[in-house]
C-alpha cells in the first residue's frame, strides 16, 4: 500500500505540469520598428498645426503591419510652448486590409458590390507632455497592443528624442 501512495505522489506532479503550462499566457510577438514618417498640416481657420511622427512595424509572419502615430497640436506654425497633450495612436493594419473578406448574398446568389474598409483597429493613448518627454528619453520603449509588443528601434527612439526637443519649444 505504501508503494502505491509513493507512485501516486510522484505521478501527480507529472500529470499536473501540462495543465499548469496551458494556463500560462503565450508571450506576445515582439516586433522591432524600422520605418519612420512625418506629416505636418496647418489649419488656417484655427491657426493650429497638427504634427505627426509615424513609427512603422512589419510582421513578416502574418504580413500584418502596425503603426504608432505620435501626434501633437499647437498654435502657429511651430511650437512656441510645449503641447499640453501628446496622442499615441496604435493602429493594426491586417494583411487583407485592402481586400476585406465580405460578401452580400441574396436568395443564395452573391451580389457584386464594391467593398472597402470603413474603420481600423486603433487605440489612442493621450499623455501629458511631461510623460511624453520621459517616454522619448527612454532607452527601451515597448508598446503592447493587439497581442503584439511593438519595440521602438534605435532610429525611432532618436526621432522621438529630437521631436520632443522641438515640441518643447526650447
Amino acid at each position: 500500500m505504501a508503494r502505491m501512495t509513493t507512485r501516486a505522489l510522484i505521478l501527480l506532479p507529472l500529470l499536473a505540469a501540462p495543465a499548469w503550462a496551458q494556463d500560462r499566457p503565450a508571450s506576445p510577438t515582439r516586433l522591432v520598428g524600422r520605418q519612420l514618417g512625418r506629416q505636418m498640416s496647418f489649419d488656417t481657420a484655427s491657426g493650429t498645426t497638427r504634427d505627426v511622427v509615424t513609427l512603422g512595424f512589419e510582421d513578416a509572419g502574418t504580413a500584418s503591419s502596425f503603426t504608432i502615430d505620435v501626434i501633437a497640436r499647437y498654435s502657429g506654425r511651430r511650437p512656441l510652448e510645449p503641447p499640453a497633450v501628446v496622442d499615441l495612436v496604435v493602429t493594426h493594419h491586417p494583411a487583407d486590409e485592402d481586400r476585406p473578406d465580405a460578401a452580400i448574398r441574396v436568395d443564395g446568389s452573391d451580389i457584386p458590390a464594391m467593398l472597402r474598409l470603413n474603420g481600423r483597429r486603433s487605440i489612442v493613448a493621450s499623455l501629458p507632455f511631461e510623460q511624453f518627454i520621459a517616454l522619448a528619453g527612454g532607452s527601451e520603449v515597448v508598446e503592447r497592443a493587439f497581442g503584439v509588443e511593438l519595440v521602438l528601434g534605435p532610429a525611432q527612439l532618436e526621432t522621438l528624442r529630437t521631436t520632443a526637443e522641438r515640441w518643447s519649444a526650447r
